[in-house]
This record gives structure tokens, sequence and C-alpha cells, in this order.
């Protein structure tokens, strides 16, 4: 019997159907934002020529970037908006359904999303500040090269003595050349990066917000697997999983890294081994006791040990044990603060009452031993010497307390 091994090719068919789920959603959505960019675009040009006109006696001396400039500069900023808002509406869009795939995908449910404190819709403000934000830096980008291909045509024009209306004629060409010309206008591959590099940016922000939560997250790149791909993102490819603030081999973040790139970025749970998995269960297991510690401590008088006790906080690396043990010292010696205070409440409930006085003599000297204890492991904690030591001390002194009043 022939054994055929199916894992290989069915992940990477799942893992490539996450490119296909992006790719059909860009597909879905182009057109009209390429409408609304191509828009953009023929009104940006009629406000460029409409001020440019006011050269048109000038031309035949001598026009430099510092007369014309400022129409482009005019002609940027009145149609600002006509680019601005669709990409920014866009942009969110695609973000959203990015992280809310992305969510999806590794089996998150409502739930446990209310559970993580993850709230992946359109007001989630990580997701509304990167569409603002992107929206308005893709659209100076947009401007700038814009005004690279202008300042080209219009030296080559003072060069080679063109009249203003050729001029006039080539600038009006060459916007609607950026709005409609051609089977791949400018305003259609503008459309198709930024709604897909918003899908994938809505993936990484949602695997972000996952780890900020607290799970353990990762990344992987995918390529389009032709011999097209460049060799610095086949090595990416072959990195495989890797953690998901580490940069790829080519120094990207995550992909796509530029209009021309068509890879993809992949988001999934840390897969942990089994001595991984023990280490979180045991710092799972210690942060939960630190947990419980300190709702102690909060019902506690820690007047006498607060000198003990660590700054609050995760310990920083290498003092782990030190926090501890200074954490058990502490609880150690309040928990026989609060005996030698139930004692010396009973002596005051029995103070005056004959047939008490037994007990009485009892508890009193109980008192008078625990302080003395009490004193001594204060002067300990207090002392020289290393605390996983003083932890040793405290405790011996506590035990063999213990261990005489028994005799008792």
């Amino acid at each position: 019997m022939v054994t055929v091994d199916l894992i290989a090719p069915l992940t990477r068919f799942l893992e490539a159907n996450a490119a296909i789920r992006r790719d059909k959603l860009v597909a879905k959505r182009r057109k009209g934002l390429e409408t609304a960019v191509s828009a953009a675009f023929q009104k940006q040009g009629r406000l460029f020529l409409r001020s440019l006109g006011q050269l048109k006696g000038k031309f035949q001396e001598s026009v430099n970037p510092a007369d014309w400039i400022p129409y482009w500069n005019a002609a940027a900023r009145d149609s600002k908006l006509d680019f601005n808002d669709p990409l920014q509406v866009a942009i969110l869009d695609m973000l959203i359904l990015g992280g809310g795939d992305l969510i999806a995908g590794l089996g998150i449910a409502a739930d446990e999303q209310e559970e993580l404190g993850i709230s992946w819709n359109l007001e989630n403000p990580r997701a509304v500040e990167y569409a603002r934000q992107h929206a308005a830096e893709q659209v100076t980008k947009i401007n700038d090269t814009t005004r690279s291909y202008l300042n080209s045509m219009i030296s080559q024009a003072v060069d080679e003595g063109w009249s203003y209306d050729r001029l006039s004629d080539a600038i009006g060409a060459r916007f609607t050349e950026f709005a409609a010309g051609g089977d791949n206008p400018r305003s259609r591959r503008v459309a198709v990066y930024e709604l897909g590099d918003a899908y994938e940016e809505g993936n990484r922000i949602a695997a972000k917000e996952l780890q900020t939560a607290g799970l353990e997250m990762e990344k992987k790149a995918l390529t389009a697997g032709d011999d097209r791909v460049r060799p610095s993102h086949v090595d990416n490819a072959a990195a495989g999983w890797i953690d998901i603030d580490e940069p790829f081999p080519s120094g990207d973040m995550r992909f796509p890294a530029d209009p021309g790139c068509r890879c993809a970025t992949l988001y999934r749970r840390k897969q942990l081994t089994p001595e991984e998995k023990r280490q979180r269960e045991l710092r799972r297991e210690r942060e939960e006791i630190d947990r419980l510690f300190r709702q102690e401590l909060e019902q506690t008088d820690t007047s006498t040990t607060g000198f003990i006790l660590p700054p609050p906080g995760r310990a920083p690396r290498g003092q782990g044990q030190e926090y501890a043990d200074r954490r058990a010292i502490a609880a150690r010696i309040n928990t026989q603060i609060k005996f030698r205070a139930q004692l010396q409440s009973k002596l005051d409930r029995y103070r005056g009452q004959k047939n008490r006085r037994y007990e009485m003599d009892i508890a009193t000297t109980r008192v008078q031993e625990l302080t003395k204890a009490i004193d001594n492991a204060l002067q300990i904690a207090d002392g020289p010497g290393d605390w996983d030591f003083k932890r040793e001390l405290v405790n011996g002194i506590f035990e063999y307390l213990s261990a005489t009043t028994r005799r008792q």
C-alpha cells in the first residue's frame, strides 16, 4: 500500500487561499476606488491647466519651476480631498475585512474576542487612525509623483522650445492617461495597491492586537510561486514561520513591500514545543501566585514589611528568584503579624475573666515569643546577604517557634 503525504500540499493550498481571498476582495472593490481616483486626477489636471494659462504670454521667453510650482501646489491643495476621502473610506473597509478574516481564520469566536478585549469593527481606534494617517500620506506620495512627471514635461518643453498650446495638450493628455489611459491606468494601479495593502495591514494590526491580548503570534511570507518572484522574496518564504516582531530576511516587516510585490503575509498562533508549553504553564502559575499574593497584601497592613517587597510589576531579567524570595519573606512575616494580632485580640477579650487566667498566660507568652521572632525576622530581612539565604533563616525562625510551641 502506498501512503501519499497530503499534509504539505494541503497546507500550501490553505495558505494560498488567504492570498486568493485578498485578491477577490480587491477585485470586487477596485472599480469604485478606481473611478474616484480617476475623477480626482481629471479634476487636478483641469485645475492646474486653468492656472498654468497665466504663463502663456511668458512661455516663449523662459519658464522655471518657481513660475509654475505655485499653480501646481494650489491644484494639489484644491483636489486633496478628492483623493483623500475615497482612499480613507476604502482603506478602513479593507483593514476591517483583513483583520476580520485573520481572526475568523484563527477560530477566535465573538465571546473569546470579548474575553481578550478585542473589538474588531469600523470603530476600532487603531484601524481608524491608520486609515486617516495612511490616506493622507498616500495622497502626498501621489502628488509628489505627479509633480515629478510635470517637472520633466515642462523642462523638456522649455529645452525644446515647445509652444504653450503644445505643452498644454501634452499635460492634458498625461492627466487623461493617469485617469483612464490604456489597460492599466495609474488610477487602477493606485486602487489595486492601496486595497491590497490595506487588507494586509488589517491582518497585521489584528495579529498585533491578539499578541497584546496575550496570544503568542508568528508570521510567514507567501510568494506568488512563479519565476517572477524576486530572489530576496524567495528567501523570505524560505525563512518559514518567524516571530511577529522580527523582520523578514529582506528587511520588510510585512507584504506587499511595494506596488510591484505580489507577496502576502500569513499569521498564526505560535506553535510551541512541549518544553515551551511547560515553561508557559509555569510562568502562568507564577503569575497567578503573584496575583493572589498581591490580593492578600491589599487586605494586610504592610507598613512593617513594605521595605522587603520588590517594586510592583514583572521582575527584570535575572531577578525573578530574588523577587520571589522577597515576596515569600514578606508573606511569611505578615502571616505571623496577623496571628499575633488575633492572639492580642483574644487577650483583650479575656482580660478581667478569672476563669481565663491560664489561657491568658499561654496567649501572653505566645505574643511575646511571636514579637521576638518577628523582630528577629525583620532584622534579618533588613540585613546583608542574599535573599534566598534570608528566606531560609526567616522560615527557620518561625518553624522553630512552631515546633517549640507544639512541645509545650
